[in-house]
């Protein structure tokens, strides 16, 4: 893009809520290109979009549907872990992961939810509620018919399809959940293409 005479450059990592171990390593790598230029440009970095209304707005709606189709006693909202050690050390992805749930569910209404995390790997300690846990639990309690959500992911991966859809699925039906849904994230749906302009200002 340099080369072609791009002055006005915007990086807009795709991932909705910061952490230095995501959205930081991008901002570094910038960061590390520059150093090393003589180019100068106009250079907007966005580090999160956790809380964009049409974010928020596309998983609300897709709850509410599917709880009023399903009759579903509860949600999961699963995100992806981080090591402890970085939010002792002042990561603010925990925070945005609860900002972005709680706006969510103001717009869904009285349903009840759980956030938890996902994906945990190696000797460090992780952040808790785990989501392999917590899955376990929730028919004990009463939530036998579960709606599953991941608004940290703008697509479907292998945390995803494996982690939740399948590996999760299991673990809460072997517990015994009666109903397991998962709600897709964006994928190919226009709506992200439409809240990425937004948020770049195109």
């Amino acid at each position: 893009m340099l080369g072609e005479g791009v002055t006005k450059l915007t990086i807009l990592p795709l991932f909705p809520q910061y952490s230095g171990t995501t959205v930081g390593a991008i901002f570094d790598g910038v960061a590390e290109y520059f150093n090393k230029t003589d180019k100068i440009v106009d250079l907007c970095f966005i580090p999160s979009f956790h809380t964009h209304p049409a974010y928020i707005s596309y998983f609300a709606d897709g709850i509410k549907a599917a709880v009023a189709e399903h009759g579903l006693d509860g949600v999961l909202f699963s995100y992806h872990n981080i090591p402890l050690a970085y939010v002792q050390d002042g990561d603010q992805y925990p925070t945005e992961c609860q900002q972005t749930t709680k706006l969510i569910m103001e717009r869904v209404g009285d349903v009840s939810h759980v956030l938890a995390y996902q994906s945990v790997f190696g000797r460090d300690e992780w952040m808790s509620p785990k989501t392999e846990e917590i899955i376990k639990n929730l028919p004990i309690k009463g939530i036998k018919r579960l709606l599953v959500v991941a608004p940290g992911f703008v697509a479907d991966n292998l945390e995803t399809i494996l982690e939740l859809n399948i590996e999760a699925r299991e673990d809460f039906i072997k517990a015994g959940g009666e109903k397991f849904i998962y709600l897709p994230t964006f994928n190919a749906d226009r709506r992200l293409a439409e809240i990425l302009c937004s948020i770049a200002g195109v």
